[in-house]
């Protein structure tokens, strides 16, 4: 997929009420059949990682080829969303925070190369090395932004892994200080992920990187397992950052030294330094347990398309928004 990264035109509209605050949004547009536009946060989250000229898209196409590699074996699980095409229609607050979901799964992505060990698209393209890095990043208990520093220190992670990661970012950025921002988890599947709450339930946004391409989501758009969560009575809610407030900020740095540390040696080295156990015997039994084997290629639906309208019925954008086209990173490369 990274191999079809394809550069957009930025377009300069200074009038739009979307690149004024408080959204301050860039905007792009597709050159696909149907044009379209990509909506991009002006002030980066965090500097130096995501190219602003490179996009992965999602196109028809391109969905028909992941589609054709869905895992059919018994023991893998496996869950898509409707993938039907739909157009939303949204507040300029909901564009906004859309846009910075979307940023920070690219975020997500650039510093988390490896994947998700469960992932099973992810093993198959890393060699087994995703589930190395997963095994080697989980801990049990701590806080969001300690488990997401050592998720980067090894780059990949569990689904809690990623969820914890996403949890920290979203809730230290300045724009989504009149947010609240969830980190959910439980259910049958003990699964993870995050949420930004929106004035009411239906602008809610599902936030899940541990999909390979994922986008984020309305709820109503989101997986079965999302919202089977996000519906139980109680206990689903694991952390939360209220509205009004920002986090105190990830030392990134210090986890990209350590990280930097850890590739000195092969992950292979490190995981028996680490584990004592040998790698190629851990894959072969991951692998052979259907517990925790899962084939979820999307977070939710990539082939919805968002109108923005305010408060009067006005339409304020001039071609529909997508959310499902992911900007490439600058130099993350996973160290052998």
């Amino acid at each position: 997929m990274l191999d079809g990264a394809t550069p957009l035109l930025k377009q300069i509209d200074s009038a739009s009420p979307l690149s004024a605050k408080p959204h301050q949004l860039d905007t792009y547009i597709t050159f696909d059949n149907v044009q379209n536009t990509v909506l991009v946060p002006a002030k980066e989250l965090l500097p130096g990682l995501l190219r602003s000229d490179q996009f992965i898209e999602l196109s028809s196409d391109r969905l028909h080829q992941v589609n054709a590699l869905s895992t059919t074996h018994p023991g893998v699980k496996t869950q898509m969303p409707d993938t039907a095409s739909r157009l939303r229609v949204i507040s300029p607050a909901v564009a906004a925070n859309l846009a910075s979901a979307r940023e920070v799964i690219d975020l997500v992505k650039a510093l988390l190369p490896g994947g998700a060990g469960n992932q099973m698209k992810d093993v198959a393209a890393t060699g087994g090395d995703s589930f190395l890095r997963s095994s080697l990043s989980f801990t049990y208990g701590g806080s969001p932004a300690a488990r997401a520093s050592v998720a980067i220190q090894w780059q990949g992670g569990y689904c809690d892994a990623h969820a914890s990661l996403t949890y920290q970012l979203l809730s230290q950025n300045p724009t989504l200080k009149d947010s609240r921002i969830d980190l959910i988890g439980g259910g049958p599947e003990s699964h993870v992920f995050v949420v930004i709450r929106g004035h009411t339930p239906e602008q809610d946004i599902v936030v899940d990187p541990w999909a390979p391409f994922a986008s984020p989501t309305l709820v109503q758009d989101a997986l079965p397992m999302h919202r089977e969560l996000l519906g139980a009575a109680g206990g689903s809610v694991k952390h939360t950052k209220p509205a009004g407030t920002v986090s105190e900020a990830l030392d990134i740095q210090d986890a990209l030294r350590r990280q930097a540390l850890t590739q000195e040696e092969s992950i292979q080295k490190r995981f028996i330094e680490q584990k004592f156990r040998y790698p190629e015997d851990d894959i072969a039994s991951q692998l052979k347990d259907p517990r925790d084997r899962w084939d979820v290629p999307f977070s939710g639906n990539p082939n919805v398309r968002y109108e923005v309208q305010d408060e009067s019925g006005q339409k304020l954008t001039d071609f529909p928004l997508r959310f499902d086209m992911q900007r490439t990173g600058l130099g993350q490369q996973l160290g052998r």
